[in-house]
């Protein structure tokens, strides 16, 4: 009976969890960009291009940001509720716990930084004059793939160009991410009896992969202290002993390992822990970083980021000092979220990571260059196989 009622209390925080983790996520990918698209037909909220976003409309991010903060609280209560004393004192151990209130605050930045992604095709769109000519013309010498994207700049536009980064960020990132969340509730492998059956213990055990798929939910409702603390747990659950395999039998396979009786990998295959365990959990966990790499932070932050620092310089004389700060803040807090994920991930993730993990920094410093640059070029733009580029010379040499 006992057993029961714990079991039964599990099943109840996780689907609590699982809401607020929905509700948050909904609010951040649906109802932020509905209200960012409303402003362009609202006079008194459309961004422009001397200023950025209207500061009013932060008004509608700070609500979001306490409503962040509610969801945060109840998820991480909710999610320790999930996961054992003692893994709660080896967590506290490796310092995870201490994190929470750091990443609470790089999570505030990410819905910020969110925000002036949103706005930002906006504020392209209220620039007039020669902002997608000039853009164009940065490609004109660029050998290969420039004459194709001049082509493709020229046909779009650079707002419009900016719109569909944008776009692609809400559908990977969040309207997938929400179906995924959607998904696992709908289909979820708990019950009461395959969860009280999974052990002989009190409390039921969750399986790396289930927090695999809460660290993922909680990256798509901008949780990054829920999405730590998944992970590690997801960590943890590699490690579990094998019902069928004999004490002896390892302790005698250790000994003749050392004595060159048999060779390394059958003495691993002899010990007590589960070894498919470990690698279906790790195969798990590089799928899920290398899903957070490319879509969340490559897709997601860096290439906004770097088309925000061309932006930077195509109206270098255009903005104003405030229009300035909002695009550089936007830019740094990208790239600071970008640096803390890679860094996080990028040792869990395997070769696929890594590789991912350097495209980004390839990017990072790009876009660093790019800004750098916009204050030494005489027209401020910079081409990272041209260097500075002069748009009169350009101009010249595309006529006929």
């Amino acid at each position: 009976m006992k057993e029961a009622q714990t079991v039964t209390g599990v099943m109840g925080s996780m689907d609590n969890l699982q809401s607020h983790l929905r509700r948050h996520a909904f609010l951040t990918w649906v109802l932020l960009p509905a209200f960012v698209i409303s402003q362009a037909f609202i006079p008194s909220l459309h961004p422009s291009c001397e200023h950025g976003f209207r500061n009013i409309s932060l008004v509608a991010v700070l609500l979001l940001c306490l409503h962040q903060i509610y969801s945060e609280v109840q998820s991480w209560h909710l999610l320790k509720k999930l996961i054992a004393s003692p893994e709660l004192s080896v967590l506290s151990q490796f310092g995870i716990l201490r994190k929470r209130k750091w990443l609470v605050l790089i999570g505030l930045l990410q819905t910020i930084d969110l925000y002036t992604d949103l706005t930002f095709p906006l504020v392209a769109q209220d620039c007039v004059g020669q902002l997608t000519d000039h853009w164009k013309e940065t490609w004109a010498k660029v050998s290969v793939m420039g004459p194709i994207l001049q082509a493709i700049v020229g046909w779009l536009k650079f707002w419009v160009f900016a719109a569909i980064c944008v776009g692609f960020n809400v559908l990977i990132t969040g309207i997938s991410g929400m179906i995924s969340i959607c998904a696992f509730e709908n289909h979820s492998q708990f019950d009461l009896q395959t969860v009280s059956v999974s052990v002989e213990q009190e409390f039921p055990r969750i399986s790396g992969e289930d927090f695999f798929t809460w660290a993922g939910a909680s990256e798509t409702a901008m949780m990054p202290s829920v999405t730590l603390l998944c992970e590690e747990m997801a960590d943890q659950r590699r490690y579990g002993f094998h019902q069928g395999k004999d004490a002896r039998a390892a302790m005698q396979a250790r000994y003749d390992s050392v004595f060159g009786k048999i060779n390394k990998e059958t003495a691993i295959d002899k010990e007590l822990a589960d070894k498919e365990q470990n690698d279906f959990v790790m195969s798990v966990g590089r799928r899920h970083y290398v899903r957070v790499l490319f879509a969340r932070v490559f897709l997601g932050n860096v290439l906004s980021m770097w088309l925000q620092a061309s932006f930077f310089a195509l109206t270098f004389h255009h903005e104003t000092h405030q229009g300035r700060i909002k695009l550089v803040f936007s830019m740094v807090v990208s790239a600071i979220q970008a640096t803390l994920r890679c860094h996080s991930a990028v040792t869990r993730g395997g070769t696929a990571a890594a590789l991912v993990t350097f495209l980004i920094f390839i990017f990072i410093a790009w876009t660093g260059i790019k800004v750098f640059m916009a204050f030494h070029c005489a027209d401020h733009l910079w081409n990272l196989t041209t260097g500075c580029v002069r748009l009169a010379e350009s101009l010249s040499e595309s006529k006929p």
